[in-house]
């Protein structure tokens, strides 16, 4: 899936330790084109003017694709948090995704 196709449900910005922005866009889940009955929810990360990741996490339904979705983000964010300085958002450190 590409940038442009994501249907947008919900975007957040968080500054990384180098003060780059890193934009984080979550899309609305949709079937998979493939056989199987599956669902996909994309998101995408983006860091400052690089090119957009675009990755889809699968589900059984539309609301477990979402689910696994923002598990995985969450992963993908702590990573990156590590990787690229503390991640912040509206001034404060964190990512602020916790859920059971």
């Amino acid at each position: 899936m590409e940038f442009s196709e994501i249907d947008v449900v919900a975007q957040r910005e968080y500054r990384d330790g180098a003060g780059r922005t890193l934009t984080l866009t979550l899309g609305r889940p949709v079937p998979d084109s493939r056989p199987g009955n599956a669902w996909a929810c994309p998101y995408a990360i983006q860091l400052g003017q690089e090119e957009p990741r675009v990755r889809e996490i699968f589900g059984a339904d539309a609301l477990q694709a979402l689910f696994l979705a923002l598990r995985i983000v969450k992963v993908d964010l702590e990573v990156r948090d590590r990787e690229h300085g503390p991640l912040t958002w509206g001034g404060e450190p964190g990512l602020w995704l916790d859920f059971p």
